[in-house]
């Protein structure tokens, strides 16, 4: 009968293999976790905003992977139609912070503090169809503005106190 030697030095390399693929996939779980937080909202309607009307604007922190790509697939007006169903049926995976602006106007808000999410979304309602939604990706202040026929992100700008000259 023939005997298997076991080769001490492959084994070492197969824990070695194993733990390697353990610390990878914890490190891997790690930059899984939501990030997103938001500190204020700043939104500017241009005089002309959707021919000069108030434009509705749902700006939205997404807790769940799920939920963020099938509200990805939805346009402003959907959005809209469905909101108060979404936030019942998702009140922990989802908050919504809801402003009405009119051309010409100028808004800031500091939102409260809350848990981070895996995006943020706007929705802008404007009266003639189309996506009107946009991505956040990056924490801080948020700065929008309402474009005559779509919304789009503008830097946001340092108060005077915080500007630094050379």
């Amino acid at each position: 009968m023939t005997q298997i030697r076991r080769d001490p030095a492959a084994r070492g390399r197969r824990g070695a293999a194993l733990a390697a693929l353990l610390l990878l996939s914890l490190l891997g779980a790690c930059a899984e976790k939501p990030a997103l937080t938001l500190g204020s909202v700043a939104i500017q309607a241009e005089p002309r905003a959707n021919d000069f009307s108030p434009v509705a604007v749902d700006v939205l922190l997404v807790r769940d992977q799920k939920l963020l790509d099938e509200l990805l697939k939805l346009s402003a007006g959907e959005w809209f139609q469905k909101r108060e169903q979404y936030l019942r049926d998702h009140p922990r995976a989802l908050s919504a912070h809801s402003y009405e602006v009119v051309p010409g106007q100028s808004l800031s808000q500091t939102l409260p503090q809350e848990p981070a999410a895996w995006a943020g979304l706007v929705f802008a309602n404007y009266a003639k169809g189309g996506p009107h939604r946009l991505r956040l990706a990056d924490p801080g202040p948020v700065a929008i503005r309402l474009g005559e026929t779509a919304p789009a992100f503008v830097e946001p700008t340092a108060p005077a106190a915080d500007r630094r000259t050379p």
